[in-house]
């Protein structure tokens, strides 16, 4: 029972250091409060928000991930991938992102079909259930990799 207490207790401080460290940052990106707005947490959430990071492992405190930098940093989750300007994508390159997108969302029984160079730049597909009726036709740009359902 205590053990459950003492998670219950890290996992609300966890919480609420993030979400002072979060706020703090945003007041300090925008200058002073507006008229009206929340006020500004009070100090103490610094300094539990310190004491935290005091305890963090070295290869921990040294992600802006781990102790709540996402502003700073950029966005996170996928920091080890770079994304290009130009993606320059072919027709295989949208097929194989087409049937990765039914694999994520669990679909095993749709098929990616109709995929072909466009004019304008992009690749059309279409998805297609097993006997080969056309659910939706789709573009794919091939430079930025901007989806949009043309059928």
């Amino acid at each position: 029972m205590r053990k459950t207490i003492l998670v219950a207790a890290t996992v609300l401080a966890l919480g609420a250091a993030a979400t002072a460290g979060s706020l703090i940052r945003t007041s300090w990106a925008q200058g002073a409060a507006a008229p009206g707005a929340a006020p500004p947490p009070p100090p103490w959430m610094q300094e539990m928000r310190d004491r935290m990071r005091d305890r963090m492992p070295p290869w921990a405190a040294q992600r802006p991930w781990m102790r709540g930098g996402h502003e700073e940093h950029g966005h996170m989750l996928f920091a080890l991938l770079y994304r290009p300007e130009d993606r320059a994508l072919a027709a295989p390159d949208v097929q194989k992102i087409a049937e990765a997108f039914l694999l994520w969302n669990g679909n095993h029984t749709w098929k990616v079909t109709e995929v072909a160079e466009a004019p304008d730049n992009t690749v059309t597909f279409a998805f297609a259930t097993q006997s080969g009726d056309v659910i939706a036709r789709f573009a794919m740009d091939r430079k930025t990799g901007h989806v949009r359902r043309v059928g």
